[in-house]
């Protein structure tokens, strides 16, 4: 294996004995170097030019144990690229909507004296279906549903003395879905 003085005498002597280096590239491999030699001797646009001198300046001010360091850096293997994602959790089918059920005053028809009425409604349910209106567990009204699924009745409901508390919910004599409790007072 040739020195590097054997190297670059012919090089030297190509060019008149000028003691200038011209590389084609980098010394690949040498980072460190590279840098250095960059600092010492630039000509702008990442390019530099190396002298001997210069280059024997260098490689004497770097420790060789980062010089190592660098060439095993530059020939370590690199990682593989990451592989491709896998693939999530299949899809389940689509789950039904919510059944609900809501209650308020039945504006376009109140009551009278002694009753209430309120508008119990409600969407989630398939069509074509009954929904039951339910309190305490005893049906108090039916609705059919719409091409939707939405319920509307109206419920009486007497007055008492005292505003009452009533607790209802409905659910889907077909889908069997059921909403959750709604609560009002008369």
């Amino acid at each position: 294996m040739p020195s590097v003085r054997d190297s670059l005498t012919p090089l030297n002597n190509a060019l008149g004995g000028s003691p200038v280096i011209f590389v084609q590239s980098s010394f690949v491999g040498l980072p460190l170097i590279n840098q250095a030699l960059a600092a010492l001797h630039p000509l702008g646009g990442n390019s530099f030019f190396v002298t001997v001198r210069g280059l024997m300046q260098v490689v004497g001010s770097i420790p060789i144990a980062d010089v190592v360091k660098a060439v095993a850096a530059s020939h370590a293997p690199h990682p593989p690229p990451p592989g491709p994602t896998p693939p999530g959790p299949a899809p389940g089918p689509p789950k039904p909507p919510q059944a609900t059920c809501g209650a308020e005053l039945d504006l376009a028809n109140p009551g009278g004296q002694s009753s209430t009425n309120e508008r119990i409604f409600g969407s989630g349910y398939v069509s074509p279906e009954s929904v039951a209106v339910i309190e305490g567990g005893a049906v108090i009204a039916t609705a059919p549903t719409n091409s939707l699924g939405q319920f509307s009745v109206s419920v009486g409901f007497l007055r008492a003395a005292l505003p009452t508390a009533h607790t209802v919910h409905a659910q889907g004599m077909k889908s069997g879905r059921v909403s959750p409790n709604v609560s009002f007072t008369v």
